[in-house]
């Protein structure tokens, strides 16, 4: 408890002397005196770090309805089995008759039928 016990002051005064300068310049300084430190990005930052885009952490698509947007990529990269976004995320039905056909082998009849009871 001891530790805390003037935190809301050292805040105060910590906020009045680093609002002086820039993100930047303070990294400079904490680098200069070995103070392990780095910066908290907003989305505007992280969408352009390179090491975010080096990654494909951050990825463009085009959207169907939404137009030119970026999303989240792969998070989890394997040499040998890599993977990668392709395509932006599917309209609502769009690949229903894809899966009721192909992977559930639904004919073509049955799933017309669906299509008209309102079903799909």
């Amino acid at each position: 408890p001891a530790r805390v016990e003037h935190f809301h002051a050292l805040k105060e005064i910590l906020e009045e002397r680093t609002m002086k300068n820039t993100s930047e310049h303070w990294l400079g300084e904490f680098e200069k005196v070995n103070v392990p430190s780095g910066p908290i990005n907003d989305m505007a930052h992280v969408v352009h770090d390179p090491q975010v885009l080096a990654r494909k952490m951050i990825v463009d698509v085009v959207h169907p309805v939404a137009g030119a947007m970026k999303i989240p990529g792969v998070p989890v990269k394997f040499s040998d089995t890599p993977a990668e976004v392709k395509e932006p995320a599917p309209l609502l039905g769009q690949h229903t008759e894809e899966v009721l056909t192909s992977f559930l082998g639904l004919g073509a009849e049955e799933f017309e039928a669906l299509k008209k009871d309102g079903v799909v």
